[in-house]
């Protein structure tokens, strides 16, 4: 039983973030549920949230290329309370529409 909710719990991790890799929005309510498993996880002790947290940043820096960490800071946990997932979209470039002497 430990073992599947560490396995679902790792494929929402990739899923989430293969699809913000992509360019996709991830829903709330999937990161919502998401973070919902992994505190149960953690309260009913098959899986530490410490021992999440560094699998999460494994898989985010395995898909992103880069770390959490690099893109956050080091402090990122601060402002990311366990298990508060750091699911962002990547920004979009934003041009001017108009000349900046206006």
């Amino acid at each position: 039983m430990k073992d599947e909710l560490k396995e679902e719990i790792i494929s929402r991790w990739i899923e989430m973030f293969s699809s913000l890799k992509r360019g996709d929005d991830v829903s709330l309510g999937r990161r919502l549920r998401t973070e919902g498993l992994m505190e149960a996880a953690s309260i009913t002790g098959s899986w530490d949230k410490e021992d999440q947290y560094r699998e999460l940043q494994l898989i985010y820096e395995d898909i992103f290329g880069v770390g959490i960490e690099k893109l956050l800071g080091e402090d990122w946990r601060i402002l990311h309370h366990f298990p508060e997932i750091p699911a962002y979209t990547e920004r979009a470039p934003v041009f001017p529409s108009a000349p900046d002497d206006t």
